[in-house]
C-alpha cells in the first residue's frame, strides 16, 4: 500500500483497474498482477524500463531520469508534504533512515517555502513582542497623564481655596 502524492493519481489508477486492466483477462482468470501482459505474464523489468524510455524521449525530459527516479521523486514528495520520516522510511521498505535521507532532493520550491515560513513566523514574533511593548508604554503613559493631571487639579484646588 502506498500513499498518494498527487490527487490525479487516484483517480488515475481507478480508471486503470476499472476500464484497462479487465481486458487483459477476458479469456482467462484473474491472477491478481496489476500489470500483465498480453502472454499472461507479469511486465518484465526490462519491458517497462523500455517502455519508460520511450515515453522520455517523447517528454524530451533527460535521458539519466529512469523508473527508480520515481521513487526518489515519491520519497521527497512524502517529506515535503509533512508525512513523518519514520513512517517514509516503512512505507519505502528501507531498513535505515539513512537510506531514505540519500533518496531525498528537496526541491528549490520546497526550500524556498519553508525559509519563508521561519522568516514569516520570526517576523510575526518579533511584531508580537513590538506591539506588547508598545502597549506597554502607552499604558505607562496614560498612567503618567492620569497622575499628572490628578495633581494639576489637585494643585489647582488648594491655589483656590
Amino acid at each position: 500500500m502506498v500513499i498518494s502524492v498527487w490527487p490525479w493519481a487516484v483517480q488515475t489508477v481507478r480508471l486503470y483497474m476499472e476500464h484497462i486492466r479487465p481486458q487483459f483477462y477476458l479469456d482467462r482468470p484473474d491472477d491478481g498482477v496489476m500489470f500483465p501482459t498480453e502472454r499472461a505474464e507479469m511486465i518484465s523489468e526490462r519491458a517497462f524500463n523500455q517502455r519508460f524510455q520511450h515515453w522520455r524521449k517523447l517528454a524530451e525530459l533527460p535521458e539519466c531520469l529512469s523508473p527508480h527516479c520515481l521513487r526518489h521523486t515519491y520519497v521527497t514528495r512524502l517529506i515535503e508534504a509533512g508525512y513523518d520520516g519514520q513512517f517514509v522510511t516503512e512505507q519505502v521498505g528501507h531498513s535505515h533512515a539513512a537510506t531514505t535521507a540519500i533518496y531525498t532532493a528537496l526541491s528549490s520550491d520546497f526550500k524556498n517555502l519553508k525559509v519563508r515560513e521561519f522568516l514569516d513566523a520570526a517576523e510575526e514574533a518579533q511584531l508580537a513582542v513590538a506591539f506588547a511593548r508598545a502597549d506597554a508604554e502607552a499604558e505607562m503613559d496614560d498612567d503618567f497623564s492620569d497622575q499628572a493631571t490628578g495633581e494639576l487639579v489637585g494643585a489647582g484646588r488648594s491655589k483656590e481655596m
